[in-house]
């Protein structure tokens, strides 16, 4: 009787599990199948339900449809704010997923999000304005958001702090961040097991901060440059991105 009881519990516990789980295939075949509109609605309904509104994956599934329909014309009168919900669900996605258990399934999307990211904040502080400092910075904080493992961009973000004024706290992060950088390379984390996009970010970070660095301290920016050298000084296999001399330029220019 004890067992049967026990089954009965079991069975009744692990059933709504297996329900939801087929729904959110469903909800993942919807955006496969490029019906966005559904996937959204659909997803909404899980955000809004007592027994679903934690789990991350609608917030994921949420995020990359909306992106997709930012990305097409057709959606752009109805969907004006898509690219901005895509962001704000990513960062929600993330802070469910608090053990980072499903990176595996939204590693394709966001290495996507992070490039098209990362070619706006380049383009802002291309500016080279206070405005386009702060529309910078406020891209990285929102990548930090759903990529708090990218230290590149808690690099970057920390630099961009102190550039657009908030120097006390931009220094306290920027420590922290240094810090973290100097582990690539160690047991805890390979430089080849990034992936293209973070291995890109750390770049573009090692650069903003050795030029930030050289206007007061010279052998300091040799120091930041000279830390990716074996990276990106020349061409390395182990660097998914297509090969570029802008790094070793500043590296000969700072140590010239």
């Amino acid at each position: 009787m004890k067992k049967t009881t026990a089954f009965v519990f079991l069975f009744a516990t692990l059933l709504p599990l297996q329900i939801i789980s087929q729904e959110y295939a469903d909800l993942l075949s919807l955006l496969v199948s490029e019906e966005y509109e559904k996937v959204l609605r659909k997803a909404s309904k899980y955000h809004g339900n007592d027994n679903t509104k934690k789990d991350p994956l609608p917030y994921l599934y949420y995020s990359e449809a909306s992106y997709k329909m930012s990305m097409d014309h057709k959606y752009q009168e109805l969907y004006p704010k898509s690219y901005k919900s895509a962001i704000s669900y990513a960062i929600k996605f993330r802070k469910k997923d608090k053990e980072n258990a499903y990176a595996e399934d939204a590693l394709e999307y966001f290495e996507e999000l992070r490039l098209v990211m990362a070619e706006e904040v380049e383009n802002y502080l291309a500016e080279d304005s206070e405005k386009g400092i702060k529309k910078a910075l406020g891209l990285m904080k929102k990548m930090a958001g759903f990529s708090p493992e990218d230290r590149g961009v808690e690099l970057s973000r920390s630099l961009l702090e102190i550039l657009s004024g908030n120097k006390s706290e931009g220094r306290k992060m920027l420590a922290t961040a240094w810090k973290r950088v100097q582990e690539i390379g160690s047991d805890n984390l390979k430089f080849e097991e990034m992936t293209e996009q973070t291995q890109y970010n750390l770049r573009f970070a090692l650069m903003l901060y050795a030029n930030y660095a050289k206007r007061s301290d010279i052998v300091k920016a040799q120091n930041i440059i000279a830390f990716g050298h074996q990276y990106f000084y020349g061409e390395n296999e182990d660097y998914e991105k297509e090969y570029t001399e802008d790094y070793k330029e500043l590296y000969d220019e700072l140590h010239s």
